[in-house]
Order: structure tokens, then C-alpha cells, then sequence
């Protein structure tokens, strides 16, 4: 059997295509500070950051849930620390591209 070629190809951009937990670690930080909480060692964020924080927020915010998570992503957008392309990353896109 014969695959056709696809029309897209969806990746997620974190940990897939460039190195993101400095920005993660940076928002969740930022929102952590905001709200007087502990922030993590960056140790801390790549063990105990695996859901999503619509998911985890609830757990932290409560009722000012909405209000954190645009807090957090305004900081994860704003990032302006270095995005590292992951190895082998580029070289794929460039095959998928051709």
C-alpha cells in the first residue's frame, strides 16, 4: 500500500523543534513571583512541568486562574531569551520542506 503525501504536518514547537524549557521555566516563574509562590529550579520545571497549565493552574490560582494563565502566557510570548534549534531539527524541516 502506498501512503499519499500529506498536505501538513503539525509539530509542537517545545522540545520538539527548539529547546523550551527556559521559556516555560521563565512564564511559570514570572506567574509563581506574581502571585507570591516558590518558583523552580529549572531542575524543578523540566520534572514537574508535563501537563498542560490549563490543567495545573486550577491547582494553584483557583479562582484567579484566568487572570494567571494570561499573566503566564503574556510572559511565555514576550520571551526573549535564545531559542536553541534541537539537533536534527532544521535538517528536517529543510527535507520536508523539498
Amino acid at each position: 500500500m502506498k501512503l499519499s503525501k500529506p498536505q501538513a504536518i503539525l509539530f509542537d514547537w517545545d522540545n520538539t523543534i527548539v529547546e523550551g524549557w527556559k521559556r516555560i521555566g521563565y512564564a511559570l516563574n514570572s506567574v509563581f513571583k506574581e502571585y507570591n509562590l516558590p518558583t523552580w529550579s529549572e531542575d524543578e520545571v523540566k520534572q514537574r512541568a508535563h501537563r498542560s497549565a490549563r490543567e495545573v493552574f486550577p491547582l494553584f490560582f483557583g479562582d484567579k486562574t484566568q487572570e494567571a494563565l494570561d499573566f503566564f502566557y503574556s510572559k511565555y510570548h514576550g520571551y526573549e531569551g535564545e531559542q536553541v534549534v534541537l539537533e536534527g531539527a532544521k535538517e528536517l524541516l529543510d527535507y520536508l520542506a523539498s
